[in-house]
């Protein structure tokens, strides 16, 4: 016999929107589900074999707009690249690389057709944070100018944190201050073995502020705390000890192995893996018994979008 669902009374909440509200959502924002068709098939997708879907594109050209190429965008069947992509400057965070970063990441996660967002750099490091490079007559930036630059990198930590399409990291060379941010706020890293991470920030006279959070969510409170303050470079080996990172792989072997963990993901249910991702995110944030509570009413949550 069919299990028959809690028949609410006239005053209570209705069941599928207490089940969202739980999980922090509401029926309009669980955008893979809402968008399929009706009497949709679970979807499995697998990344086709050999060859490319094309050359990568400028970020921001699938939806119209005119953009620069500092941030290349490359689908892969389900897998959707992301390359960080300023080599001559070990692709430094500038103004124009964290935009186009916030609008690539948005444009993936808004993609029904993307189950796993991949991101890279370009040339030989993955990224060596913060732009601080300027022209030698160029007048010190004013009080606005120092808040937007903090509010615009803000914006892209919350991108990723919020961003509910798998992220893997896909990391090279160096991985500093904000570069090491990004790589580690990836839900997966895949670094080959000549990563080398850190947060230089104290080296070059500059609070670890904005980078603090992250990684103190990240690895715990001691091992952030020496990692901001003594600025010492962090190898690979070494960052999967700490917990930053899930894989060292050979050098020559790091784009296929970052793609095959990807290929693994987008196999299975979308809707199911997009599900988990929140499920692991909020019960990070939560105590163990509203957690279990949580993922509860998400199975419940799940069980009602199929219906």
């Amino acid at each position: 016999m069919a299990r028959k669902r809690p028949n609410p009374d006239a005053n209570a909440m209705p069941w599928r929107v207490l089940a969202l509200e739980s999980l922090a959502l509401t029926p309009h924002t669980r955008p893979r589900l809402a968008a399929s068709a009706p009497g949709r098939s679970r979807v499995r997708s697998e990344l086709p074999r050999g060859g490319d879907s094309g050359p990568p594109s400028a970020a921001g050209v699938q939806g119209g707009s005119d953009v620069s190429d500092v941030v290349l965008t490359e689908t892969r069947g389900p897998v959707r690249r992301i390359t960080m992509n300023r080599p001559e400057k070990l692709n430094a965070m500038n103004a124009e690389l964290v935009e186009a970063m916030i609008e690539a990441l948005d444009a993936a996660d808004r993609d029904d057709a993307v189950a796993v967002v991949v991101i890279a750099g370009a040339g030989r490091a993955f990224s060596a944070g913060a732009d601080i490079s300027k022209r030698p007559d160029a007048a010190a930036p004013s009080a606005r100018e120092i808040l937007a630059a903090s509010e615009r990198t803000l914006r892209l930590y919350r991108k990723l944190l919020e961003t509910r399409t798998p992220i893997i990291a896909e990391v090279h060379g160096y991985a500093l201050g904000g570069g090491c941010n990004v790589a580690v706020s990836a839900d997966l890293v895949v670094a080959a073995e000549n990563a080398v991470f850190g947060y230089p920030e104290l080296k070059v006279g500059l609070a670890a502020t904005a980078v603090a959070p992250p990684i103190v969510h990240q690895i715990g409170r001691k091992a952030a705390f020496e990692l901001l303050t003594l600025c010492e470079n962090v190898p690979a080996e070494r960052a999967l000890a700490l917990g930053m990172i899930n894989r060292v792989v050979p050098n020559g072997e790091l784009t296929e192995r970052a793609m095959a963990m990807a290929g693994q993901l987008a196999a299975f249910d979308h809707d199911a893996l997009w599900m988990t991702k929140q499920t692991i995110r909020r019960a990070a944030a939560m105590p163990l018994g509203p957690a279990l509570e949580m993922a509860r009413d998400a199975s419940l949550a799940m069980k009602i979008f199929e219906d």
